[in-house]
């Protein structure tokens, strides 16, 4: 029986909360089409992408933890206005620079010379030049499995969003999806479709659509 969830931005996590976090994103994301392109479909990458994404978002931004009592079961990372993505030597160097170590030649090339650039592009042509940088952006956000389907995801992104609606500083949030069932998911929370662009690579293909949102309390 589900158990009253709670909800808590992460301040000075343990290793262990991170590692928590990162193993639910690995759970939630098995499978996944988008996934397994960029591990090159690798699943044993996972672990190591994950860890990269939420330090370097415990750094840059914010991760924010759906609680079952003590366990990790859902989370949402977030960047703030004037910051992104892998922006600094800090945030690379805390996961990043070690998933780059274990990926093959041509992973790496497509993650540098075709994904990261056109990631960039769908994102400005769709928002804006500068917009996303600029604009609170809903990097990541992950559900374990065990807890799907009981609206946990949806809570945690408005208990955030009213956050960014009552402070007043930022009059649009922005994510990218790539899943259609996602997409969908984020269309029914209010986020529009602002743009689309389908990629293929040697290891499946999927679509990056950048979608956003006014904040609202």
């Amino acid at each position: 029986m589900l158990g009253p969830i709670t909800f808590r931005q992460l301040i000075d996590p343990t290793p262990e909360e991170l590692e928590a976090t990162a193993q639910v994103a690995v759970a939630a994301f098995h499978g996944d089409e988008f996934t397994k392109c960029c591990l090159g479909g690798n699943w044993d990458l996972s672990p190591a992408e994950q860890r990269a994404l939420i330090n370097a978002q415990q750094i840059g931004g914010e991760n924010w933890v759906a609680c079952d009592g003590d366990k990790i079961v859902a989370f949402a990372g977030w960047y703030g206005p004037g910051r992104t993505l892998f922006d600094s030597p800090e945030q690379e160097a805390a996961g990043w620079n070690e998933f780059v170590e274990q990926m093959p030649a041509r992973l790496h090339a497509w993650w540098m010379d075709e994904f990261l650039p056109q990631y960039d592009a769908t994102v400005d042509e769709a928002l804006g030049q500068g917009i996303k940088q600029s604009i609170w952006h809903l990097q990541l956000l992950a559900t374990h499995p065990d807890y799907q389907r009981r609206g946990i995801g949806e809570a945690l992104v408005k208990h955030k969003e009213r956050l960014i609606a009552q402070a007043g500083d930022c009059s649009l949030m922005c994510l990218e999806s790539e899943d259609f069932k996602n997409c969908e998911l984020y269309k029914k929370w209010g986020w529009d479709v602002k743009g689309n662009r389908h990629f293929e690579t040697l290891w499946g293909e999927f679509d990056l659509r950048a979608q956003a949102k006014i904040p609202a309390a």
